[in-house]
């Protein structure tokens, strides 16, 4: 006959705890390695809201308004507004520059949510 052995507190505790460290450590690799799609301006619609995409294209309208940065990105095919919850200085009119953000609809007009400068 085999027993049945019970897990103490202490033990779950320990499982817990190493389980938690080992799923922040696999996010946070996949989160610095995960490119999104890019897309041309013309092809970002409101099918594509709330998704993780990649925008290149030349800074126009570059302005600072408190802690956020508003911006528009020019390409070959369009202009499309971004916006930074966060005062970003790197960044100059004219310049060449790459976005990863989120597509969202503000007062129904498309804009880009930024994430970070590629």
């Amino acid at each position: 006959m085999t027993k049945n052995k019970t897990i103490t507190s202490r033990e779950l505790k320990k499982i817990s705890l190493m389980v938690s460290i080992i799923g922040m450590v696999i996010l946070s690799y996949s989160a610095d390695t995960y490119y999104p799609e890019q897309k041309n301006i013309n092809d970002i619609d409101e099918s594509l809201q709330g998704q993780y995409i990649l925008i290149c294209g030349i800074v126009k309208d570059l302005r600072q308004a408190g802690s956020n940065t508003f911006m528009q990105i020019k390409d070959r095919d369009g202009t499309i507004d971004i916006v930074f919850f966060e005062k970003i200085d790197s960044i100059k009119d004219n310049s060449n520059i790459c976005i990863k953000g989120i597509v969202g609809i503000y007062k129904g007009k498309i804009e880009i949510l930024g994430k970070s400068i590629a």
